[in-house]
């Protein structure tokens, strides 16, 4: 009988969380290539190249609440303006900073489509390497 109870909160806890469905949009709207590459544990896992005016878009699910930093598969990003100049974001936020990892600096268009969109700002305020 104890199993049974254990069971049945269980499903309940499971019932309880829904499926969140989010597309994320990355806007280039700079007059440079931005390479973005997200890194899990220090390692490579995706990488997408923006041309200038350009869009990308990915599609993520999550089991409880949508975050940006889990739909872009890593703990870091660095967004790279024409191999020259660079910014890099981490999941660990600072309030009232622009981060590509937080919902905060998206612009949410509807529940489930979210943008981000790369300016000259970004690209003054990027560090030359």
């Amino acid at each position: 009988m104890k199993i049974l109870g254990i069971l049945a909160i269980l499903f309940l806890f499971v019932q309880c969380h829904e499926n969140t469905d989010r597309t994320y949009v990355l806007e280039n709207k700079t007059s440079y290539d931005i390479k973005v590459e997200s890194f899990e544990n220090k390692k490579l896992a995706e990488s997408y190249l923006l041309k200038p005016n350009a869009v990308f878009s990915y599609y993520y699910t999550s089991y409880g609440s949508a975050q940006a930093y889990k739909a872009l598969a890593g703990d870091s990003i660095i967004v790279t303006f024409d191999n020259k100049k660079r910014l890099i974001f981490t999941n660990q936020f600072v309030p009232a900073t622009r981060n590509i990892m937080n919902n905060v600096s998206y612009v949410a268009e509807s529940n489930v489509l979210y943008m981000f969109t790369f300016t000259e700002e970004d690209y003054n305020n990027a560090v030359s390497f």
